[in-house]
């Protein structure tokens, strides 16, 4: 428990920074899908989902003719592999509609017949479109599974261990809820019996890229948060090498039923990236943005450049020892509960402002702190501000806050934004109290 409570507190490396799939492009494959009453995408265009979010595969190309299958396989380069598309045969071994280490355009053209015959006479009635055509990998890896089902409770879960054809005999399987951060993969990954061999290598195979590994995770498990349409994914096998991990074969199920809108298809509240906004403070622009577990040494250097006062007037008291486990409590947030809002200029936060929702209640006590270079310009009300936005949109009909009697500059700036200012039954502290009118 101590361990896991550590790793779970640790902090990640952000793995999904800058990954940008194109959204439009994927919109448009599952709204095609929904109007053509399908809702299960082929291995090519599941693949595709894949590649959009940074997982490598052997990507697959369509051929409707033994022409096209030369002609394609010579484009990729021998040798490659042939496998039956139909959106009525999912599974490809039983139909006898996968031909592999095909080395020339002979191989193509007689494994082409032949898996086009085999698929007619497993499902006579199946819609046929072609072969996909894909480079063989004859990289040596260890077997992997990669999937995840929706649970009635729970929602999208992640499953992550051994794969291959022995999955089902081995069933060596980790779970995790989306969103996962590097550091909850790697925990996924620690569950099973296979970490060791991908960690160690065996007398075969020597170890796999485990930050590869953590890398697919994290990156589908992004996928999954995006795209609630998402019912079932099948990556199996999934390949891993010493420099990398190759999906070889997958398969998305899309929901039957009307699509859950995001985040309700998940347990955890994701990273809301809703409330990510640029303003311009003082003639430069700062990205106001939700807090992320990522963002912990940066915290750490907002902390350290707090004067005395600036420290005193936010916690009550000064902090000479910033911990690891105190700027756990700051950046590992359940947003769901909590939010916090941290200024950004140029890879440095200049200030942050949260909110704490009060259990059962429509309130929320609000702080901020600003680094003292950056006081007195603005920076504070944009943070107040945005956070009276987000209790507004989250409903909320009053948010509060305490202060130094002797903080000033926090009684101007509450007062300018509309919060009434009273005594507390403590002599040296006043309250903030703003009426969110309903929360309208």
């Amino acid at each position: 428990y101590r361990h896991s409570l550590e790793l779970l507190h640790e902090t990640p490396i952000e793995l999904t920074k800058g990954l940008r799939p194109d959204r439009r492009r994927l919109d448009g494959i599952i709204r095609e899908h929904y109007e053509g009453g399908r809702h299960v995408l082929s291995e090519r265009v599941s693949k595709e989902f894949l590649k959009e979010y940074g997982i490598n595969t052997n990507y697959a190309v369509l051929a409707a003719t033994r022409e096209e299958a030369v002609k394609v396989s010579n484009e990729l380069g021998y040798p490659v592999v042939l496998k039956i598309e139909s959106p009525q045969i999912t599974h490809k071994t039983d139909a006898k509609g996968v031909m592999l280490s095909l080395y020339n355009d002979e191989d193509v053209s007689d494994a082409f017949d032949r898996i086009i015959e085999n698929a007619k006479a497993y499902k006579p009635d199946a819609e046929i479109t072609g072969v996909a055509v894909m480079p063989m990998v004859l990289d040596r890896g260890f077997e992997l599974l990669l999937g995840s089902k929706r649970d009635e409770v729970f929602g999208q879960a992640i499953v992550f261990g051994a794969g291959g054809t022995l999955v089902e005999v081995l069933k060596d399987k980790g779970i995790g809820l989306p969103p996962l951060s590097q550091t909850l993969a790697r925990r996924m990954m620690e569950e099973t019996k296979s970490y060791e061999l991908l960690k160690n290598g065996s007398r075969e195979r020597d170890p796999a890229d485990l930050l590869a590994i953590e890398n697919a995770i994290t990156n589908f498990s992004q996928m999954l948060v995006d795209y609630p349409q998402i019912v079932e994914v099948d990556i199996n096998p999934m390949i891993a090498c010493p420099d990398k991990v190759i999906a070889l074969d997958a398969r998305i199920v899309l929901d039957k039923n009307t699509p859950l809108k995001s985040p309700k298809h998940l347990c955890i509240m994701p990273y809301p990236s809703d409330f990510v906004e640029h303003v311009n403070i003082d003639g430069h622009e700062i990205t106001l943005r939700p807090i992320r577990a990522e963002d912990e040494p940066l915290m750490r250097e907002l902390f350290e450049s707090f004067s005395e006062e600036t420290m005193h007037f936010r916690f009550f008291h000064t902090i000479k020892d910033i911990t690891h486990e105190m700027l756990v409590r700051y950046c590992h947030t359940d947003y769901d509960r909590e939010i916090a809002i941290v200024a950004e200029q140029d890879g440095r936060l200049l200030g942050v402002s949260r909110l704490m929702f009060d259990p059962g209640e429509m309130q929320a006590e609000f702080s901020v702190v600003v680094t003292d270079k950056e006081q007195r310009k603005g920076l504070g009300s944009a943070l107040v501000s945005k956070i009276i936005g987000i209790g507004r949109d989250k409903g909320l009909t009053k948010v509060y806050a305490t202060v130094i009697k002797e903080n000033i500059p926090m009684k101007n700036l509450a007062r300018k934004m509309g919060f009434s200012i009273g005594p507390s039954s403590d002599p040296d502290i006043d309250n903030l109290i703003l009426e969110l009118a309903g929360g309208g």
